[in-house]
């Protein structure tokens, strides 16, 4: 046991022996002090080896709006994403069939129609950790209600896309 003992801590001299070789070497000058060949840079560097761009957009679920009500409402949305350099999201805001809200029953004749204002494709890169919200927020508003009144739905589609960075 102690021969066994004794050819490990001899190995572990050995594997100990050869850790230094990985330091930078500093000679010394003729008095006996330490003279380095030149100044020494080390890099100091952000590791992203594991990171990859993560997004959420957050957009509303439904929106209501009163009879007769012919003001702009929002169709407000978030941003909220960590993209790598050169990434980039963008979101585009359309009217599902050209803004036209059928009547709940869809008796194929009766129809509102909704406009989509401030709809312009939004683009983001870099960080946005705080939920940004975009400048421009698209909106909706019901032109006419010269309808019967009824429950009437439309649609609205947002589409996300990403475009990772050049390789």
């Amino acid at each position: 046991m102690k021969k066994f003992l004794s050819v490990l801590l001899a190995v572990c001299m050995l594997f100990a022996v050869c850790v230094p070789a990985f330091a930078v070497e500093v000679k010394n000058d003729a008095t006996g002090q330490p003279t380095p060949e030149g100044p020494y840079q080390v890099d100091v560097y952000t590791d992203i080896t594991d990171v990859t761009s993560t997004y959420t957009v957050t957009i509303p679920a439904d929106l209501g709006i009163s009879w007769d009500d012919k003001t702009d409402h929002d169709l407000a949305y978030s941003i909220e994403s960590v993209l790598l350099y050169g990434a980039k999201l963008s979101v585009a805001v359309e009217a599902d069939d050209s803004g036209k809200m059928k009547l709940e029953s869809d008796d194929g004749v009766t129809y509102l129609y909704f406009t989509l204002s401030d709809n312009d494709t939004q683009e983001f890169t870099g960080l946005n950790d705080k939920g940004t919200t975009p400048t421009a927020q698209p909106k909706v508003r019901v032109n006419a209600f010269d309808q019967a009144v009824a429950k009437y739905t439309g649609s609205v589609t947002f589409t996300v896309t990403y475009t990772a960075p050049a390789a």
